[in-house]
């Protein structure tokens, strides 16, 4: 005979309820008074049968309503026969997949997704039967699989999810379930998988058919335990661009552009700018389900700088990460420059540097200024003080000979501490003397002066050709004005000797390949060598459209002032190409986490990938020529990863038809 058993006993206190109609038809029994009254004593017989018979419904009645709290506390008790409780379950095989990516930081009513995830996780591991066999797997940033083996363990299960890291990263569930999968082997066609997740669809994306027959069940278990279809709500700032102001050099705006990706409206919400941990300006925002907008604030500073700084949202939704962005504001300085005229005429278009200070003049509106002195090569060597170098961020030597070897000494020292120095050369140049008195601080020795025009001849002049556009001293050139420049006309020029000195480099060329621009960096400054005349007795560079701008960057790049200064951003787990200047052989960043990341520059490249990076925060960054050197202008911030921002769930017919199964 058959023996049964139930699943939850203890329910069987339920059949005490039976009693409950009894009571109740007890306590409601009427006792009505006797009266005797003659003229009814005809009737009593009649009464009394049918006194009977409502005796019998009633009793009939009491026991269907006894029967029936009776089967149902029997129902809730789950009896089932001892040998189907026993067997069935031993045959389990469950694969549970707990996804542990970034969004799972999200927080509904004071808990996480995660710490949701981890409770029914545990229930999950807490029903498993006797024989029950698992494979865990975890899916954020990277696969951890904590068992090699299917385990029977529930305790080890218990600790191994307790365990587990924060969320981080991106979850790839398709990769999880192809590695949980392999892990049962030629047993997963029965097994059983179980997503424990925030449904975020971008974590299904790379899903794909599995070959087993039948297909394993999947089991969706939301740690979200949404009610309803639907996004959750969040709103991200997905990008921040810093603008210079038309108006002020010390002024810069800030562009955020932010994003609704969720279900509802959000209402009453405050972007804020901080620099530091101050807050100095807020704009009120407003979102529509799915809307976009862009907000933009701005701040004046009080001197050229490197400014850290952020924008956040407030308050903060579920989801913190994407809340907040982290900016920086370079303000360059304004550069004074010392320009020494080594060929002044009376002819105002003749002189030297007629052309020059007009293009140093034209500074477009909201760029930092440029002081401009023009003075002689007499008044340079008679009357100039001791101290006069202290006062300035470049000197320009322009068509100028020989100096006294105090005075180039004073000058060596000048860069030495970061100045600038600029040559142009010119009919004023013997390359012999030159290069004997400035061989200290010239990027390249002169060599003969090359005419290339003769119109005698009919030789053709030569134009400019290519050049390191992403340099600083050329990067922002437009294709426009660097075309001008190619087609420009030159017809004399110095020819440069080797030199085997790695911080030296070429900047710009002739069409023929001869270096029109070269530079070396001396110490903490910077020395520029322009090959030909800034006039235009060797060359029309000076009056192209391109050549204030030329001239303006140049003087800026020298000095350490560069307006193009560019804030490198990326995001968590995002690569990111960060140029470098030539002969650079590796690159350090020192994350917020205090992780040294070393890269390694390709031989002569000028580009190094670093990353990508699992923390948010500045990566200080350190440039290794000869040395290894500090180099805030390739800092680096690491913004939160928007792919985890979007938290629009996957549906389960569009899982099951890009898993091929149900």
């Amino acid at each position: 005979m058959r023996e049964w058993s139930f699943l939850h006993p203890w329910l069987l206190t339920g059949l005490l309820g039976m009693s409950v109609p009894i009571i109740i038809h007890l306590i409601g029994r009427r006792r009505a008074p006797t009266v005797k009254f003659a003229a009814f004593d005809f009737l009593l017989a009649i009464n009394k049968r049918l006194a009977r018979r409502e005796r019998i419904r009633q009793i009939l009645l009491l026991l269907l309503r006894a029967l029936a709290l009776g089967m149902l506390a029997l129902a809730v008790a789950r009896p089932m026969p001892k040998e189907h409780a026993l067997s069935a379950p031993t045959q389990r095989r469950l694969a549970l997949i707990v996804d542990t990516s970034a969004s799972m930081a999200f927080e509904l009513q004071g808990k996480s997704l995660w710490e949701r995830a981890k409770e029914l996780s545990h229930d999950i591991v807490s029903q498993l039967s006797p024989g029950d066999r698992v494979v865990l797997v975890l899916a954020g940033a990277e696969l951890q699989v904590p068992f090699s083996t299917p385990t029977v363990d529930v305790t080890a299960l218990k600790a191994a999810l307790d365990a587990a890291p924060p969320p981080r990263g991106s979850a790839d569930l398709g990769a999880a379930i192809d590695q949980a999968l392999t892990l049962w082997g030629a047993e997963a066609a029965g097994a059983t998988l179980t997503l424990v997740t925030d449904l975020a669809s971008n974590s299904f994306a790379n899903i794909h058919p599995t070959p087993l027959d039948p297909p394993p069940e999947v089991r969706l278990v939301d740690a979200a335990m949404r009610r309803e279809e639907g996004a959750l709500d969040n709103v991200a700032i997905e990008q921040v661009t810093v603008l210079p102001s038309e108006q002020d050099p010390l002024v810069r705006s800030f562009a955020v552009q932010l994003h609704n990706y969720g279900d509802h409206p959000s209402t009453g919400r405050t972007l804020e700018l901080l620099m530091g941990e101050q807050v100095t300006q807020k704009s009120y925002v407003d979102l529509p389900p799915g809307g976009s907008t862009t907000r933009v604030l701005s701040q004046r500073f009080d001197l050229p700088g490197s400014y850290p700084g952020s924008v956040q949202l407030v308050p903060a939704d579920g989801f913190r990460a994407d809340d907040r962005a982290l900016l920086v504001a370079n303000v360059a300085k304004g550069v004074r420059l010392l320009m020494v005229n080594g060929d002044p005429r009376t002819t105002p278009y003749e002189d030297e540097l007629f052309f020059a200070q007009h293009a140093l003049a034209a500074v477009p509106a909201g760029e930092p200024p440029l002081s401009v002195r023009i003075i002689t090569v007499d008044e340079l060597t008679n009357t100039r003080q001791n101290d006069s170098f202290a006062d300035l961020d470049a000197v320009w030597l322009c068509n100028v000979g020989v100096l006294p070897v105090p005075l180039v000494a004073e000058l060596e020292g000048f860069v030495k501490q970061g100045g600038g120095l600029l040559f142009s050369t010119g009919d004023k140049v013997q390359f012999e003397a030159f290069n004997e008195t400035y061989a200290t601080l010239l990027p390249y020795p002169l060599r003969d002066r090359q005419r290339i025009a003769d119109p005698n001849q009919g030789t053709p002049t030569i134009g400019l050709g290519e050049g390191d556009w992403e340099h600083p001293a050329l990067a922002g050139i437009e294709a426009t004005s660097a075309e001008s420049l190619r087609s420009s006309h030159t017809s004399n020029y110095f020819n440069v000797d080797a030199n085997p000195n790695p911080k030296s480099h070429t900047l710009l060329r002739f069409d023929n390949g001869a270096p029109a621009l070269v530079e070396r960096e001396l110490d903490k400054g910077r020395v520029l060598l322009l090959t030909t005349t800034l006039d235009v007795d060797w060359s029309d560079l000076a009056i192209r459209s391109a050549y204030p701008a030329l001239l303006q960057q140049w003087v800026r790049y020298a000095a350490g002032a560069e307006t193009t200064a560019v804030s490198h951003v990326t995001q968590v787990g995002v690569p990111f190409e960060l140029k470098v200047p030539a002969g650079v052989r590796d690159v350090r960043l020192l994350g917020p986490d205090g992780v040294v990341h070393d890269t390694q520059v390709p031989q002569g490249g000028r580009q190094a990938r670093v990353g990508p990076f699992a923390e948010i925060g500045l990566y200080a960054a350190s440039l290794h020529q000869e040395e290894w050197r500090r180099s805030p202008a390739h800092d680096l911030l690491v913004n939160p990863s928007l792919q985890e921002s979007d938290l629009t769930p996957v549906t389960p017919a569009r899982l099951a038809e890009a898993l091929g199964g149900t």
